[in-house]
Order: C-alpha cells, then sequence, then structure tokens
C-alpha cells in the first residue's frame, strides 16, 4: 500500500468518503481516527446511505480499520461516545491509499 496520506473533516451526517476523498469505490484504503479524545467515527461499506439509525464500525480515536480492496462505498460520520453528549461540528480521519 502506498504512503498517501490525506485527513478530512468529517460530520455527524453519513457522508460517503470516496465523493469526499476521490478515492475511487473498490480501493484498498487504512483510516484511521484523528480526533480529540471521546470522538468517535464510525464507517459503513454499502452501496447506499446507511440509515441514521444504523449503528457502523467503531474507530475510537487513533483507531485503525482497513477497507479491503473490491469493497463497496465507504460512508463515515462523527459521534461521541466517551461522555455521551451529542457530536457537534467535525473531526478528523486520516486516509491512507
Amino acid at each position: 500500500m502506498p504512503d498517501t496520506l490525506n485527513s478530512f473533516n468529517i460530520p455527524t451526517s453519513w457522508i460517503n468518503l470516496n465523493t469526499l476523498s476521490s478515492i475511487p469505490v473498490g480501493t484498498e484504503i487504512l483510516l484511521q481516527n484523528r480526533g480529540k479524545f471521546g470522538d468517535v467515527i464510525e464507517a459503513a461499506i454499502s452501496v447506499t446511505e446507511p440509515e441514521s439509525s444504523f449503528a457502523g464500525i467503531v474507530l475510537e480515536q487513533y483507531g485503525f480499520y482497513r477497507v479491503d480492496a473490491g469493497e463497496n462505498d465507504v460512508w463515515v460520520r462523527f459521534i461521541r461516545l466517551a461522555d455521551q453528549t451529542p457530536a457537534v461540528g467535525t473531526t478528523k480521519l486520516q486516509v491512507q491509499i
């Protein structure tokens, strides 16, 4: 995997990471939550936007998730679990391709 790193601000609603990052669907990528303590990013692999009630794969601060080559679209959103407060604004997601 080449060492191309990009960081993106992730909002509180589901957003298509492939569209945001211009990374083609099906590309192997490595995700890392670069937010502050308590910032959580949820990820989902889906052709369409997940429902708001869908619980995705949880990436806590500095947590990693590898999206395998050949997977469908990657969707992400910012939530806040540590102190049970609603997420406001955005948090950082680092993407390596």
